[in-house]
């Protein structure tokens, strides 16, 4: 095998294999906080709501308490992906009854909005794109990757 054979195909070794590493990082969280929209609901009470200014962004400092099978919790996770924290400003102020969304298998975990922001599936796409280009990267170098490909499904 000549030098850029096999650097080319360390290269694509390397590109899946950051890819396989960001699709393992990525998923179980991902997966997990979009399980959000199965959460049980409470009544809470936000007991702080203040928007920081830090540099030159913002940040949203937001708490709540509520009572999940009889114990109390406060938390401040509004959600997963939540925006622009200047969106939240009408909807809640301090004192304010709103619903609060638990895990009922780990009660002090929760948000005020379920579901999760696409962005958080950006890990997951990356990493298949990088495991595609690695392993294109590879057969290409072996022989022509598309004969390859069509090989594989129609043999």
């Amino acid at each position: 095998m000549d030098p850029a054979s096999r650097s080319t195909r360390a290269l694509g070794a390397l590109l899946a294999s950051i890819g396989v590493l960001l699709v393992l990082v990525s998923a179980p969280d991902y997966l997990r906080k979009s399980r959000s929209v199965e959460y049980a609901a409470a009544d809470g009470r936000i007991v702080e709501f203040r928007i920081v200014r830090r540099g030159k962004s913002d940040e949203l400092i937001i708490a709540y308490e509520y009572e999940a099978l009889g114990v109390r919790y406060r938390n401040n996770i509004v959600g997963y992906g939540v925006g622009d924290p200047y969106s939240y400003r009408g909807p809640y102020e301090r004192g304010d009854i709103v619903p609060v969304y638990f895990d009922p298998a780990d009660p002090a975990t929760s948000v005020l909005s379920t579901g999760v922001s696409p962005a958080y599936a950006a890990g997951i796409l990356l990493g298949a794109t990088l495991i595609l280009l690695g392993a294109l990267t590879i057969l290409r170098r072996t022989r022509s990757w598309m004969e390859t490909l069509w090989n594989s499904f129609f043999g």
